[in-house]
């Protein structure tokens, strides 16, 4: 059973996306069982049935896990939160590595390697993940695009396959297990153009970047749309 008490949804604005029927068959020797996944169309019709696959099947199940647990603290929390709402689910914290090493794609033709960053903030609410970079921690400091691929230009977190699952609802655990999977997790594409603000190219700027012995030029930084700072990120949570 996956969960054993309602979980608050607001319907809304929300629509269906997908269905899923079971279907089984008895026979004298053995009972056989069968999941169909089918999508939801724009013109509310059913896609072709397709076999409910391992994958699909435990994300639905994380998903009513995460819905039901309870995030927890294990005594002290982190000093680098910002902001932090344990029955939302939502916390925000900063990011203060000099260097990381990044993975790409290799039709990308950019180059992994061990690569100089900019401070960050990253954002997890209620699963979603999004990050942010910064010029400097103070509260009133202006938020910037963090210059990574898979980042849309909202600064959500587009995660491919690197689910997040955490063995842990602990709050210090949740932001080491997310930090582990964004950096582990393979940069395949830009989802806008506001990563660097100069005219070259991603190519030419990640080249630049992976071969610079110097820290992050906080130059090349492109400032949101919202003019948001992280003040007021913080209170969005």
């Amino acid at each position: 059973m996956l969960n054993e008490r309602p979980i608050d949804i607001d319907l809304i604005d929300m629509k269906p996306q997908f269905t899923i029927t079971g279907y089984s068959s008895n026979s004298n020797f053995n009972t056989s069982y069968f999941l169909e996944f089918r999508s939801v169309l724009e013109n509310g019709t059913l896609s072709e049935g397709k076999p409910l696959y391992k994958d699909t099947l435990k994300n639905i199940v994380q998903y009513f896990e995460v819905e039901t647990q309870t995030w927890t603290s294990k005594g002290v929390f982190p000093k680098n939160i910002i902001a932090l709402n344990m029955n939302e689910k939502s916390v925000i914290w900063s990011f203060n590595r000099s260097e990381m090493y990044l993975h790409f794609k290799d039709d990308t033709s950019i180059k992994s390697g061990l690569y100089h960053l900019p401070k960050l903030i990253f954002k997890l609410s209620n699963h979603k993940l999004s990050v942010f970079a910064v010029k400097h921690f103070g509260k009133h400091a202006k938020l910037y695009y963090a210059p990574f691929f898979n980042v849309y230009d909202s600064c959500d977190v587009c995660m491919g396959n690197a689910n997040l699952e955490f063995n842990s609802f602990d709050i210090s655990d949740i932001i080491k297990t997310t930090e582990i999977t964004f950096f582990k997790s393979l940069f395949t594409h830009s989802n806008h153009e506001n990563l660097f603000n100069n005219s070259l190219s991603h190519k030419e700027n990640h080249k630049r970047w992976l071969n610079s012995n110097q820290p992050f030029d906080n130059n090349l930084l492109f400032p949101l749309k919202s003019n948001q700072s992280i003040l007021s990120l913080s209170q969005s949570i």
